[in-house]
C-alpha cells in the first residue's frame, strides 16, 4: 500500500505544471542569479520603440565595432530586435552585441549574427526576456564585420537626442570608447507579445 501511494505521488508530481511566480508570469526556476526569478513574457515578434531613420552619410566597419547609444521610449519593455541600415558586397556575416556598457567585450546582454548583402535594413533578433529595459538607462549596440568592410549609414547632424554613434577605433574590437556627434540609422524594436 505504501509503495502504491508513493508511486501515485511521484506520478502526480511529474504531471503537475511548473509553479508560476506571484504575478502568474511564468515558470519559476533558476534565473540570472536571482532566487525566484521568473522569465519575462513571450517574445516572438516586435514593434518599433525607438527609430532614427534620417540620414545618408556613410562609414565603414571591419573588425573594430561601430555602434550607437539609445534610450528606450517604453519603460519596462523587453528588447526584441535592433535594425540597422547597412550593406556589404560581397555578402558577409555581421555580428551585433548589445548591453549597458560601451565596452561590449564581456558582460553584454546578447549577440546575434546576420548575413548582410545589398544596402538595406537588417534585423538582428535577440527576443530577450531577461533584461527589462528602463527609460532612465542608456543602452548600446555594436557590430563588427567578418573580415572585410561593411558600409553603415548615419546622420551627421546628431538627429537623435537619446545617444550617439560609437566606435572602437584603437580601443579593442568591442570597446567603443570613441563617440561622435552623429547617429546611425537604426530602429529598436520591443517585444510585442
Amino acid at each position: 500500500m505504501r509503495k502504491l501511494i508513493l508511486f501515485l505521488l511521484i506520478v502526480l508530481a511529474c504531471t503537475l505544471p511548473p509553479p508560476v511566480d506571484a504575478q502568474g508570469l511564468g515558470p519559476m526556476g533558476p534565473g540570472p542569479g536571482v532566487k525566484g526569478y521568473a522569465a519575462g513574457p513571450a517574445c516572438s515578434s516586435g514593434t518599433a520603440d525607438v527609430t532614427q531613420s534620417d540620414g545618408s552619410s556613410t562609414g565603414s566597419v571591419t573588425t573594430d565595432a561601430r555602434g550607437q547609444g539609445f534610450v528606450p521610449a517604453t519603460n519596462g519593455s523587453y528588447l526584441y530586435s535592433i535594425k540597422i541600415y547597412i550593406g556589404a558586397s560581397p555578402a558577409r556575416n555581421v555580428t551585433m552585441r548589445w548591453g549597458t556598457s560601451t565596452d561590449l567585450t564581456s558582460g553584454y546582454y546578447g549577440e546575434a549574427v546576420v548575413n548582410v548583402g545589398a544596402a538595406g535594413w537588417y534585423e538582428f533578433v535577440f527576443a530577450d526576456t531577461t533584461h527589462q529595459l528602463s527609460t532612465s538607462t542608456t543602452y548600446y549596440y555594436g557590430f563588427v564585420s567578418a573580415g572585410t568592410t561593411t558600409t553603415y549609414y548615419y546622420n551627421n547632424t546628431n538627429a537623435y537626442a537619446g545617444g550617439a554613434w560609437r566606435s572602437a577605433s584603437g580601443g579593442g574590437v568591442w570597446n567603443m570608447g570613441t563617440t561622435g556627434a552623429y547617429d546611425m540609422l537604426f530602429e529598436i524594436d520591443k517585444c510585442a507579445d
